[in-house]
């Protein structure tokens, strides 16, 4: 059987800190306790705390969990748990609270270190959403605003060409008048699905630039 020599075992300890450091995501490694063990520099700074703040620190009072709502997610309920009840990796999406008392939306994935079938300790990796949260929301704030201003005019196409329709305006000149008001806002309707056209087209990356 083939030995390991000490001079592998450190050369296998650096390739492995420096794999772990290099994960472009926050990473946390903890025991089978819940114990922090390690923790790159990615989710340092993401908490905002210091290695001496975290390493031998039980995950579940150190990085305080919430939903969406602020209210604070139960042990019992938290990925790091799940994580080992089920024995298969877990993907959640929630807040952390940082070392200053401010909320981070992540979303993590984290999957247990098993050893013949028995957990020695779980790994999580997270990344800081808040920009995708943004964009969710403005997104969503165009499209109402968008819907809103879509059923204005097309109120007013429906009422002034069914005034006209109706036999309501008799009159022929305020009939042409009716009639151009209803092209007006029509040509306003098109002119915000266009827009709404552009968003979609800039979403699927199917728009292309124009410089001039």
């Amino acid at each position: 059987m083939a030995q390991i020599k000490p001079s592998n075992l450190r050369l296998d300890n650096v390739i492995s800190d420096v794999l772990f450091s290099s994960i472009g995501e926050g990473a946390v490694i903890t025991n089978e306790m819940g114990n922090i063990l390690r923790i790159n520099s990615v989710a340092l700074e993401t908490l905002g705390y210091s290695e001496k703040d975290i390493l031998g620190k039980w995950f579940p009072s150190t990085f305080v969990a919430e939903d969406e709502d602020g209210n604070i997610i139960p042990n019992m309920e938290r990925p790091s748990t799940e994580v080992f009840m089920e024995g298969r990796p877990v993907f959640k999406k929630l807040y952390y609270r940082r070392k200053d008392n401010t909320r981070v939306p992540v979303a993590l994935t984290i999957s247990p270190i098993l050893l013949d079938g028995k957990p020695l300790g779980a790994i999580e990796v997270f990344r800081d959403i808040s920009e995708e949260i943004q964009l969710e929301n403005a997104k969503d704030e165009f499209i109402a605003i968008a819907s809103h201003q879509l059923r204005t005019p097309a109120t007013i196409v429906k009422q002034y060409l069914g005034m006209v329709l109706e036999g309501i305006v008799t009159d022929h000149d305020k009939q042409i008048d009716m009639i151009q008001t209803a092209y007006d806002h029509n040509n306003i309707q098109l002119e915000i699905v266009n827009e709404l056209l552009q968003v979609a087209q800039a979403e699927s990356n199917s728009v292309t630039s124009n410089i001039e």
